[in-house]
């Protein structure tokens, strides 16, 4: 997977997945990771990738922010989505993967792992931070196309809704209660 920034135009590439957990099968004989999610936070760039990671990066040099979070990797699953809460808020990073886990990390104790997780029914390949009444809510989408609408402390679902289909992805305005996919 590649992923373009820094100062200048710059890539870096993951090239090889270093986790072990091969996406493709024999359709990637490289074994390559792929990048399937992306969000920023200040000077952060988190990816999901089909490794199973989630890496974060520094945003102008591209060099790792720290070590690769791998808490999906040893669920067996290729993460899929990551989203970071608005910078007013928590520093908060949620991840997905594809068999439905939903991870919560705080940013300031990422060895730690994850403080909170949730177990949707299939993949979830969509997360987005929105404004709630007293704390962000994180909305979740995916395979079973259910909307999630997750407390962000405890990722209790506080109402969810069904679409015609799928959830592939997910567009939040994270200053206002308002998200679309």
């Amino acid at each position: 997977g590649h992923i373009f920034g820094g100062e200048r135009l710059e890539r870096a590439t993951f090239a090889r997945a270093e986790g072990g957990h091969i996406f493709g099968g024999e359709r990637n004989p490289e074994q390559r990771a792929y990048v399937f999610g992306l969000a920023t936070r200040a000077r952060v760039v988190c990816a999901a990738l089909s490794d199973g990671t989630v890496r974060l990066l520094d945003a102008r040099t591209l060099a790792d922010a720290s070590a690769p979070l791998d808490a999906h990797l040893r669920k067996g699953a290729s993460a899929m989505a990551v989203a970071t809460a608005p910078a007013s808020r928590a520093p908060l990073l949620a991840s997905s993967d594809q068999r439905g886990a939903v991870l919560l990390w705080d940013m300031r104790r990422l060895g730690a792992g994850p403080f909170v997780e949730y177990a949707c029914p299939r993949a979830v390949h969509a997360l987005a931070f929105v404004a709630g009444t007293d704390a962000p809510l994180l909305v979740s989408g995916g395979g079973d196309g259910v909307l999630r609408a997750h407390d962000a402390t405890r990722l209790a679902v506080e109402a969810s809704i069904s679409v015609v289909n799928s959830v592939l992805c997910l567009a939040a305005d994270p200053e206002a209660a308002r998200v679309a996919s």
